[in-house]
């Protein structure tokens, strides 16, 4: 540390004294050190950063004092960061063909946000640049995620999605609605097997947006002109703020 040179347009020879001060996140003093770099008497100290734990801050300053007893201080920050990180699908390790999973870091431990994301493959993946996009593979896929930090530390994991070779038709068919048809053209309906009494439905992409959301009196509700852009939706039908039936279609 120090400069080249640590000082200069005063009367050599020069004294130096270095002290530090470790501050957390929230800029917060949290230990004053002295022994953390080599020597704390000469112009250009090493420091390993060894001592401080990742996404601390450790500033250093440096007091010079020359030959006539004039001084002067200036002072460095350093801070260290290190990302680690662990991955997990959401609720369903493994999905049926047609059906989508949720792919979210939980655990992600240190790194200075804000962070960036970088899921790869993009096949079948709602957003690549997100921490927690759908993915909704055809086949068994492997997704791996890079995390990069605002200083650069970048950390890697990857989730491994297993998917059965169900279609759609027979997934449904065990739910407590059918869809017909799917993919979804202009004139499918879903029929629920349940008495309807204003319940409330509404029909996301896979953003997490809501396109369409209403009271329904009927066991049968038409959904194919609501559906205008391919892709995969989602709908959720609910009561008292409860859901009762959900499921997924497709628009091609």
């Amino acid at each position: 540390m120090g400069g080249k040179p640590t000082a200069k347009n005063g009367v050599e020879p020069y004294l130096y004294k270095w002290t530090s001060v470790i501050y957390d996140r929230n800029h917060k003093i949290i230990d004053f050190k002295n022994k953390i770099i080599n020597n704390d008497t000469i112009a250009n100290p090493i420091y390993s950063g060894n001592y401080v734990l990742p996404d601390l801050f450790v500033k250093f300053y440096v007091n010079v004092t020359d030959k006539d007893q004039n001084s002067g201080i200036d002072s460095i920050m350093i801070t260290k960061s290190s990302i680690a990180l662990t991955t997990a699908i959401l609720n369903i390790p493994t999905i049926n063909k047609g059906d989508t999973c949720q792919l979210i870091p939980v655990n992600i431990v240190f790194g200075f946000p804000p962070l960036k994301y970088a899921w790869k493959p993009v096949y079948n993946l709602s957003n690549q640049n997100v921490e927690n996009p759908f993915a909704w593979p055809d086949t068994s896929t492997t997704y791996n995620v890079e995390v990069t930090d605002s200083l650069g530390c970048i950390g890697h994991d990857e989730v491994d999605v297993s998917v059965n070779t169900v279609d759609i038709k027979q997934f449904n068919s065990n739910s407590n609605y059918i869809l017909t048809s799917n993919p979804v053209r202009d004139n499918t309906i879903i029929t629920f097997n349940f008495n309807i009494a204003n319940e409330k439905l509404s029909i996301y992409k896979t953003d997490g947006k809501a396109i369409f959301t209403k009271k329904i009196i009927s066991n049968t509700v038409e959904i194919g002109k609501i559906i205008r852009m391919p892709g995969l939706y989602f709908f959720i039908l609910e009561k008292d703020n409860r859901i009762i039936s959900r499921g997924k279609f497709l628009k091609e």
